[in-house]
């Protein structure tokens, strides 16, 4: 099985970058750096930069298959459109990293979180994980199943929802 892509989301679509972390794809975001720099980076690290800075892709990125202009300005079609484009099957590794800081997320046992969660989540959330960099705590409650009937309406033709 071939890898998937990694990406770097520049400021102007960092909403994006979210969703493709929730999605469990390796997606970096940036805040405010120079243009120079984000190409720079993404070289560096084998990224492929997101951005909706035509004006950047026109000057630095004209001959450079690291950079992807978006066409739409809405998250939700960006979305669709990464993943079409790189080919992306968002189901296979579905909230397996921390949507803020990218890391990868590890299982960790109900009792041993159990001062750290809210009382609701603990009684009734499943599936527990921590981000092994920033500690962040993630379980599936509510919310998640919220977000897998957005993803259902956003790729209709997925299988799998369920199963994750």
């Amino acid at each position: 099985m071939i890898s998937p892509p990694t990406f770097l989301a520049d400021a102007m679509v960092g909403r994006l970058g979210k969703w493709l972390r929730l999605l469990g794809f390796d997606c970096a975001s940036t805040q405010g750096e120079d243009d120079r720099v984000l190409l720079e980076r993404a070289r560096r690290e084998g990224r492929i930069l997101l951005t909706r800075d035509s004006k950047m892709i026109h000057e630095l990125c004209r001959t450079d298959d690291r950079c992807w202009l978006l066409s739409s300005w809405d998250w939700t079609e960006q979305l669709r459109e990464v993943v079409s484009t790189y080919h992306l099957e968002p189901h296979i590794r579905l909230f397996s990293r921390c949507s803020d800081c990218n890391a990868t997320l590890e299982p960790v046992d109900r009792e041993s979180i159990k001062d750290d969660l809210p009382p609701r989540s603990y009684l009734h959330g499943t599936h527990f994980a921590r981000c092994t960099a920033c500690g962040r705590l993630y379980w599936r409650g509510d919310h998640t199943a919220r977000m897998m009937e957005r993803l259902r309406g956003w790729f209709p033709g997925m299988h799998c929802w369920d199963e994750r």
